[in-house]
């Protein structure tokens, strides 16, 4: 009698700590996924960003560059009335 009582509590502490396990592996699994899953989301708004940002020189540049071509053609169509000192480039 008392052998089948340690044996049926050896058995009922496998199984317990047999379905922990499986919890545990299920758990971890499930947090591997969320954080592959954020990285990709992080991943992605820093490309978003750096999208962004390059639009951003991108449209810095045009500008600089139409207001030199600007300032050039107004150079160019009135050489003798051009204060050169209040051209900004």
């Amino acid at each position: 009698e008392v052998r089948r009582k340690e044996e049926r509590e050896y058995q009922d502490n496998r199984r317990r700590d047999e379905r922990a396990y499986k919890e545990f592996s299920i758990q971890a699994a499930h947090n591997r996924e969320m954080d592959k899953q954020n990285m990709e989301l992080r991943r992605q708004v820093a490309s978003a960003s750096e999208r962004i940002e390059h639009h951003k020189l991108r449209l810095d540049e045009q500008k600089v560059k139409a207001l030199k071509q600007v300032a050039c053609d107004y150079i160019k169509n009135n050489p003798n009335k051009v204060d050169y000192i209040r051209v900004k480039f």
